[in-house]
């Protein structure tokens, strides 16, 4: 009978220790909800066997699972906000870190701060908690809970998120056409556009982006709307028609304020009488409208194809000009553009 009272004592000890485990989940959560602090949660009674002190070491972190952990002291706040920036521009630049790296991270930091409280007198020495030394000593990282809470804590800046794979050569290719010597960014910086130091542009309307959208008249005409004809079972059905390429091409210029300018229209004629031109060209009366964000000016060129020539891009930059000085933009200007043929057409220089 003594054995059997042994393990039945033990048994209801492992039941007590249940229901107070469970006991402080539910203060904790009557806390985190909002129901009221620590000692509103003892004086409740809803919980029964909690302490007000052990659940405020709970709630703090200090404390995981009823065994003391004070990993939440690793670093300074100070130190876990430069590893959240950290881990960000690391995200930003296509380096993620996981936790594995952040881990390397966290014992640099710790160990600068050992090396600098060298050289710090005693009242300025920011001492390391009993978990940094442990973590140091033992060539560990932080637990599963400090990374919990790390990340839960400054989620306004960093997120864990499943990592995707992109080419390294084109991630190269990619940084140094944008940061290069003569990339992107140094452009701007040359021409005054962008600060140097705070990376800011002051004035969107300097940064222009331009493209041509081309559009076949009639392709597909016919192609969708196919009668069956009799044929050889082991041939295909095939038929020889003339089909329509003529082309027209929309050349269009934003800046990064959202300001749309007038259209570049190109169409494959050698030329154009004034009744070939639809009424709706009435609108494009060569005016500036900020408050709803375009300008009406507009025009047309012939080139044989219908696509952009050397010379229909030199008489599109000459109208953007007279549209950049109806608005009062300051010279230079940066325009973001393809490697379209036209752009290496000696036309485009005269």
């Amino acid at each position: 009978m003594r054995g059997f009272d042994i393990r039945n004592r033990r048994f209801l000890q492992g039941l007590n220790q249940r229901a107070l485990f469970e006991a402080y989940n539910g203060a904790m959560d009557f806390v985190n909800e909002g129901f009221g602090g620590p000692k509103a949660a003892v004086k409740s009674g809803e919980f029964p066997g909690i302490d007000h002190q052990a659940l405020t070491r709970r709630l703090k972190g200090t404390v995981v699972n009823g065994a003391e952990d004070d990993s939440r002291s690793l670093l300074s706040f100070t130190e876990e906000r430069e590893l959240a920036l950290y881990a960000r521009t690391c995200g930003e630049n296509m380096m993620g870190q996981n936790r594995e790296d952040l881990r390397d991270k966290v014992r640099d930091m710790l160990n600068e701060r050992r090396l600098r409280n060298r050289t710090q007198t005693s009242t300025k020495r920011e001492k390391l908690s009993t978990a940094a030394r442990a973590l140091l000593r033992k060539q560990g990282g932080p637990n599963k809970h400090w990374y919990e809470r790390f990340f839960g804590f400054w989620h306004y800046e960093v997120k864990e998120k499943s990592e995707a794979t992109v080419d390294k050569k084109r991630v190269a290719a990619f940084t140094e056409h944008f940061f290069g010597a003569a990339g992107l960014e140094d452009s701007i910086i040359a021409a005054g556009i962008m600060d140097p130091v705070t990376k800011k542009i002051a004035d969107g309307r300097r940064v222009l982006s331009r493209d041509e959208i081309p559009q076949f008249f009639d392709y597909a005409a016919g192609k969708m709307s196919r009668s069956k004809v009799a044929t050889a079972p082991d041939r295909a059905s095939k038929r020889a028609v003339r089909e329509n390429r003529e082309t027209g091409t929309f050349d269009m210029v934003q800046d990064l304020d959202g300001f749309l300018y007038g259209p570049h229209v190109i169409v494959s004629r050698t030329s154009l009488t004034e009744g070939l031109a639809p009424d709706e060209m009435e609108i494009f009366d060569d005016k500036v409208h900020e408050q709803m964000g375009f300008s009406t000016y507009s025009l047309l060129s012939l080139t044989e194809c219908g696509i952009q020539t050397g010379a229909s891009l030199l008489r599109r930059y000459k109208k953007l000009d007279e549209e950049l000085t109806a608005r009062g933009v300051p010279r230079p200007v940066l325009e973001m553009t393809d490697n379209h043929v036209s752009r290496y057409d000696e036309a485009r220089r005269y």
